[in-house]
Formats: C-alpha cells, structure tokens, sequence
C-alpha cells in the first residue's frame, strides 16, 4: 500500500511540474513581448524628441539620423559587416521586407557589440544623450537600406 501511496506522490508531482513549466514559458513570452513594447515606446518617444528618422513607410533616416550614424561609428561598423548582414538575412528566409525589418530591429535591440566597439557607442550614447536602442534602430535602418539594395540584386 505504501508503493501505491508514493506513486501517486511521484505522478503528482509530475503533473504539478509540468503544469507549472507550461505556466512558466507562457509568462516568459508574455514578459518578452511586454519587454518588446516597451522597447519600442522608448523608441518612439525618443526619435520624437530627436527626429533622427521619420515614423512613415518605408523608415528613413534624416539628416540628423545620418550625422549621428556617421559620428557614432555605426556606419563604419556596418559597412564592415555588410557581407555576414546581408547572408543573415537570407539564411533566415527574411527576404519579404517586413521580415526582413522584424529580424534586423530584433538583431540591434539585442546586439551586444565587441570591444572596443561596444565602449566607443556605450560613450557616445552618453555624451550625446542617445539611448543605445535609439542608435540601434538608427542602425537597423541603415542596416535595412543596404540589404533592400543588395537583395534586391539577387532576388
């Protein structure tokens, strides 16, 4: 009777586990897309106040978004990378634009750049009062630009 009593212990205890990684996984993507939002509403609010690129479609940088791209050193770091971009977004089936867009905001709002790069930007964001996900979606758009140019060559 004993054995009975702790399987029933063990089966519950698996039901409850299970129950609870179900629970857990769907509180993280909610988290996530909460995060996300947020994310961009800073965004949003900021290039209000900055004006570094216009809100229509399709998004484009204007003369102040090119200036700090330039003084930033994004442009540089960009155009360094322009190849594994431009592979990245056709490894990833991000050829309609939209997707191609989704991916590459994604990819800047959670780009951890290298050393000395990442000081440099980090320096730059705080000297010219620009957050980092600001100068990020400043580089996605430039970034998006290049690979339309490009993909549109071999698409």
């Amino acid at each position: 009777m004993e054995i009975l009593y702790f399987f029933i212990i063990i089966g519950l205890v698996v039901i409850c586990s299970s129950y609870i990684t179900s629970f857990l996984l769907r509180l993280e993507k909610r988290i996530d897309f909460l995060s996300n939002v947020l994310i961009e509403t800073k965004i949003l609010i900021e290039n209000g106040r900055l004006k570094l690129f216009t809100t229509g479609s399709p998004l484009i940088l204007t003369e102040k978004g090119n200036q700090v791209l330039e003084e930033s050193g994004l442009k540089k770091y960009i155009e360094g990378r322009k190849f594994f971009v431009i592979e990245a977004c056709k490894n990833n089936g991000a050829l309609k634009p939209e997707d191609m867009e989704m991916f590459i905001f994604d990819f800047f709002n959670h780009v951890n750049f290298k050393e000395p790069f990442n000081s440099e930007i980090k320096k730059y964001s705080y000297n010219s009062v620009i957050s980092l996900h600001l100068l990020g979606r400043v580089g996605a758009i430039y970034t998006i630009n290049i690979c339309f140019e490009k993909l549109d060559n071999i698409v």
